[in-house]
């Protein structure tokens, strides 16, 4: 886009009054056109009258689905999706950074990472934003942890853990039990929690949850169990 016709569309979406439809279209726009200074005149607008976790939860969420949608069909390639994602990236560590929250002293540590091969990081991330502005201490490990890496975090601590990861694309549904028992085996303290979520959790329908253990099959229900 132009500068003119970028500052044509952002003052369009001001004038909508926050209408939802016209900020992701807009944002469509600028992934399309790969075009950073759109995307910051929009998301700032909204950012005046809206919380962040509004911003999120309204805008981006609904916004990395459509985007889903486009990318089944085709009609946007790998970079498009890529710059979008370390945009939306960039926000969410910037909020973070930015809490102010004192950590609680006691309670236990989340510790938050993704499986193997799994690298989706975006749900995680805000699940640490919303962790830590509630005052709670969290390890983010980030993408594709192995499995044997969790000994040795739990082996620093003898506080209680909560593992939080999200499985969107990995493992996949035939190996989903498994990968969930062989958490449970390696971590067997009564101390050490795990909290499971994401796309993969609701793909197998007699997904059993061993002990100590609790599932999840959307994000949004996970963050309703952060207290």
């Amino acid at each position: 886009l132009k500068p003119v016709e970028r500052d044509q569309l952002a003052r369009e979406v001001a004038r909508s009054a926050g209408d939802r439809d016209d900020i992701l279209d807009s944002l469509k726009v600028a992934m399309l056109s790969f075009d950073e200074q759109l995307f910051e005149k929009v998301t700032s607008r909204y950012r005046a009258d809206h919380t962040f976790s509004q911003l999120v939860e309204q805008v981006f969420v609904p916004l990395l689905e459509q985007i889903g949608m486009l990318w089944v069909t085709n009609a946007i390639c790998p970079a498009h999706e890529h710059f979008i994602s370390n945009l939306l990236r960039q926000k969410l560590l910037a909020a973070t950074d930015g809490i102010t929250v004192t950590p609680r002293p006691a309670g236990p540590v989340h510790v938050l990472y993704l499986p193997e091969n799994e690298i989706h990081e975006l749900g995680l991330l805000y699940v640490n934003y919303v962790l830590r502005l509630h005052g709670h201490r969290t390890i983010y490990l980030g993408q594709s942890v192995p499995r044997q890496d969790l000994l040795q975090v739990e082996g620093l601590f003898q506080d209680e853990l909560v593992l939080i990861t999200l499985l969107m694309a990995n493992p996949p549904p035939d190996e989903l039990q498994g990968y969930l028992d062989s958490l449970r085996t390696l971590l067997p303290q009564e101390r050490v929690r795990f909290w499971i979520a994401g796309a993969q959790v609701g793909r197998v329908a007699d997904l059993r949850a061993p002990a100590g253990m609790s599932l999840f099959t959307g994000i949004n229900d996970l963050l309703k169990a952060i207290g």
